[in-house]
């Protein structure tokens, strides 16, 4: 009996682990996508995020999606978001939802796997970047002073997608000749 009773409550304490963490926070949105151009109000940004600190002022405010918004795993969103005239790309943001707007439109889904040819951004294409990472060797000796969202030219090669999902190669920023 009592080997029944401690593999019973075994039992319950996993289901209610396995539930407790296949949840989302209360509140926050869990739509497959949130559409272009929708308000939506940030609850949280993982400290995972490479904005987490440039933007985690950006907590509780209401900012609107500057592109089409995807949800990945544990309720964290990727995409453009925009508050007034400032945008940045999240890879792991939470929203919740502003009274009046609706969520329930379908957009296309995101392409999970995504394979991006070099043909993508050939040289010459004219880019945004978001950001450069610091763990870059070749930006804590060359980029260590260039702003964090900035918009340049394919120079040199096509980009190449890293296995991360970010992007390498040369880009040409700000006015010819200046970087």
């Amino acid at each position: 009996m009592k080997t029944k009773t401690s593999l019973l409550l075994f039992c319950f304490m996993m289901l209610f682990a396995l539930i407790t963490y296949a949840q989302c926070p209360a509140g926050v949105l869990t739509n497959d996508g949130i559409p272009m151009g929708k308000k939506v109000i940030i609850t949280e940004i993982s400290p995972t995020d490479g904005s987490y600190e440039d933007y985690k002022s950006w907590i509780g405010q209401t900012v609107e999606a500057y592109s089409n918004l995807y949800i990945e795993e544990d309720c964290w969103y990727n995409g453009e978001i925009m508050l007034g005239d400032a945008d940045n790309f999240f890879v792991a943001v939470r929203l919740k939802g502003v009274k009046g707007e609706k969520y329930n439109e379908t957009i296309p889904p995101a392409r999970k796997e995504e394979v991006i040819t070099a043909s993508d951004f050939p040289v010459g294409t004219r880019v945004k970047v978001h950001g450069i990472p610091i763990t870059d060797p070749n930006s804590s000796l060359f980029y260590s002073d260039a702003p964090t969202t900035d918009r340049g030219d394919v120079i040199e090669a096509d980009l190449t997608k890293n296995a991360n999902g970010t992007y390498a190669g040369c880009i040409l920023t700000g006015k010819a000749g200046e970087n």
